[in-house]
């Protein structure tokens, strides 16, 4: 969550977004001013590699009482397949809500206006992300979309890819497993030592009952039983 104390922190930086400026079609863009943080998680079939892909904030959109953030994918050069050509991440904040609010986001498919989410569509396996708020009312707040000259571009510490990230095999914790060769029991050690004996308080329960129950007894190492696992 964002303190108040971000204003100050953040006033000469550019994060969470790498150094700008930003123009756009209604003048420059303080990104670092309007978001507090940032964070996105391309999912396993997004094809996103980190160092060769980078997200960048497309545009955003307002109304008379809310704003839109739309992000996208680059595909840098040698990608072999550019799965997020058709998914974005999509915020949207009331213009009045207060610093640190944190909105999350599942990549959608792509509206075929830049404000129509008839067609919208989640897909949680292109990935998910957050952003938190900062001062929404910086912003030029022109109705219609805002397109950047220059695209601010996500610090790509703040991507966590999961397209490569899948589980090849598992077991499970209760399946039985083969015993390890220094595990194995001795031939010897069975033969110099018989069973233990049970304990004699068992052969006196069994001519006087008691009423309360009796407690289990633990079962008697046999030869077949592993010396390190008994």
């Amino acid at each position: 969550m964002a303190q108040s104390d971000w204003l100050i922190h953040n006033a000469q930086r550019a994060y969470p977004f790498i150094e700008g400026p930003f123009p756009t079609t209604g003048g420059d863009f303080p990104g670092n001013e309007v978001f507090a943080d940032l964070g996105f998680t391309p999912g396993i079939a997004s094809y996103f590699e980190p160092g060769r892909d980078s997200i960048y904030l497309d545009r955003y959109y307002a109304t008379a009482s809310d704003i839109y953030f739309f992000f996208r994918v680059a595909y840098g050069v040698g990608a072999e397949y550019e799965a997020m050509e058709c998914y974005e991440w999509v915020f949207g904040f009331a213009l009045d809500d207060p610093l640190g609010k944190t909105v999350y986001a599942i990549a959608t498919q792509r509206a075929l206006a830049d404000f129509d989410y008839s067609r919208e569509r989640e897909a949680p396996e292109m990935g998910m992300a957050f952003m938190t708020c900062g001062r929404l009312d910086v912003l030029s707040l022109a109705p219609g979309g805002n397109h950047f000259t220059d695209t601010p571009t996500v610090e790509p510490a703040l991507i966590k890819s999961d397209a490569k990230a899948f589980v090849n095999s598992f077991k499970l914790a209760n399946e039985p497993r083969p015993c390890p060769d220094e595990c194995l029991c001795s031939s010897s050690s069975s033969s110099s030592s018989g069973p233990s004996e049970l304990p004699s308080s068992s052969s006196s329960s069994s001519s006087s009952p008691s009423s309360s129950p009796r407690s289990p007894v633990s079962p008697v190492p046999t030869e077949s039983t592993c010396a390190g696992v008994r």
